[in-house]
């Protein structure tokens, strides 16, 4: 299964949510309305977890110019999508629910690994093979 596809989408999906979060700092307001902000997050914490429980493939990536820089960004995008998600929620809201989404992001990015952690733990800290 080539993984590509959802790759490209995971790098669009954050590049969108952090450029609405760099505009919301920049002019100090919202662009879109709220309700539009908390979909977004939502979506982007809801893409993640897709991301986590998806399985695996491969991928054929493009190769030179600005594809390279492409390629990077989908390597980087992923494990940006949960804080920059948890974060657009956050300043969309001002209610308790703020505070969820913040959590919801850091804990998201946080969780594989925490995950590799406590199966380090439990295998004993040996390389398996």
């Amino acid at each position: 299964m080539d993984i590509y596809f959802w790759l490209e989408m995971t790098g669009a999906l954050t590049a969108l949510l952090l450029l609405l979060l760099i505009a919301r700092l920049l002019t100090g307001q919202l662009i879109l309305p709220a309700k539009a902000y908390v979909f977004l997050s939502s979506a982007g914490l809801t893409a993640y977890i897709v991301f986590l429980v998806a399985p695996g493939g491969h991928a054929s990536f493009p190769m030179g110019g600005l594809a390279a820089v492409w390629v990077q960004w989908l390597v980087i995008a992923p494990k940006l999508l949960p804080l920059v998600s948890g974060l657009l929620g956050w300043v969309a809201l001002r209610s308790f629910w703020r505070w969820c989404f913040l959590a919801v992001g850091i804990g998201l990015l946080l969780l594989p690994y925490v995950v590799a952690l406590v199966l380090y733990w439990l295998g004993g800290g040996h390389a398996s093979g």
